[in-house]
C-alpha cells in the first residue's frame, strides 16, 4: 500500500508551504493513468492524516486522473492506448 507512504508525502510537502496560520481547503492533485495509484485509498490515507492537522482538518484532496498520449516520431499522429 505505497498510497500511504505517497500522501504522507504530499502532506509534507503542503505543510512545508503553507503560510503560517493559514487554513488549508484544498488540494488538487493529478494523477497518470501509469501509476497505478488507487484514488480511494489516497483520499482515505489523506483524511486520516488531514484530521491530525489544526490547519488541515477538512481539507479536500481532489484527484484527477491523466490520460497517457503517445505520439508517433515518424508521422506525428497521436493516440490514447
Amino acid at each position: 500500500m505505497h498510497e500511504m507512504s505517497i500522501t504522507n508525502a504530499l502532506v509534507e510537502q503542503v505543510e512545508a508551504v503553507l503560510p503560517a496560520g493559514a487554513r488549508l481547503t484544498e488540494v488538487r492533485l493529478e494523477v497518470g493513468v501509469l501509476e497505478h495509484l488507487d484514488a480511494e485509498i489516497m483520499e482515505l490515507a489523506w483524511q486520516a492524516i488531514t484530521d491530525e492537522k489544526e490547519e488541515m482538518q477538512g481539507a479536500a484532496l481532489k484527484i484527477k486522473r491523466v490520460s497517457l498520449r503517445i505520439r508517433c516520431r515518424n508521422c506525428g499522429n497521436e493516440y490514447e492506448p
